[in-house]
């Protein structure tokens, strides 16, 4: 429903990539590469299926890091790592807890109970209208008041970085937080610039 807001085609299964179904970590890294500025969804992901866990993980680092990896030809060749400028996101039925880097640096929202599948068929029964969502959102950031509320909100981030810190070294007693706190920050930050809108 949320990819929706980049247009009515995400609406089709057909446009869905399936993790470790009609897709492999490959191509999901050809999609990334050529999906400037967008999010790219890997739908469906189980632990069992397709390449599992640890493909998951390597393609997480991959968007996160902004390339695939160095490659050679077979003819031995190197061939320079082509770039991502994409977001990831991933539906699923579970979240690899292999790896406390990547869960470090992801968002990971659980849905559950009938009230909230209620929400989403409302959501769903209204997609068509989603896309116009969009477009308003992304004229508005291009514009001046978007462009003003970005570095208003953006001079907000080392403090609400260090509350983040703070408030889980108390809760926790550890003292290497800020990865994830800068991870928290941001996407706080990014949702009250959305709310200003």
């Amino acid at each position: 429903v949320m990819m929706c807001l980049f247009g009515q085609g995400f609406m089709l299964d057909d446009n869905l990539i399936g993790w470790g179904l009609s897709a492999t970590p490959k191509s999901v890294m050809g999609f990334a590469t050529a999906a400037n500025d967008m999010t790219v969804l890997i739908d469906n992901y189980k632990p069992q299926t397709g390449a599992g866990a640890e493909q998951l993980v390597s393609v997480i680092h991959a968007f996160l890091e902004g390339s695939d990896r160095d490659r050679q030809t077979r003819d031995g060749v190197n061939k320079e790592a082509a770039r991502i400028h994409a977001y990831m996101l991933a539906t699923g039925e579970d979240f690899p807890q292999i790896d406390a880097a990547t869960a470090a640096r992801v968002l990971v929202l659980e849905f559950g109970g009938s009230e909230r599948f209620d929400r989403l068929t409302v959501a769903q029964e209204m997609a068509n209208h989603l896309p116009a969502v969009g477009l308003s959102w992304i004229n508005w950031l291009e514009m001046g008041e978007g462009q003003a509320t970005i570095k208003r909100v953006a001079s907000e981030f080392l403090s609400t970085r260090q509350a983040w810190t703070d408030y889980l070294t108390s809760t926790t007693g550890q003292q290497t937080h800020r990865r994830i706190a800068e991870n928290l920050a941001t996407n706080q930050l990014t949702w009250l610039v959305l709310c200003e809108h």
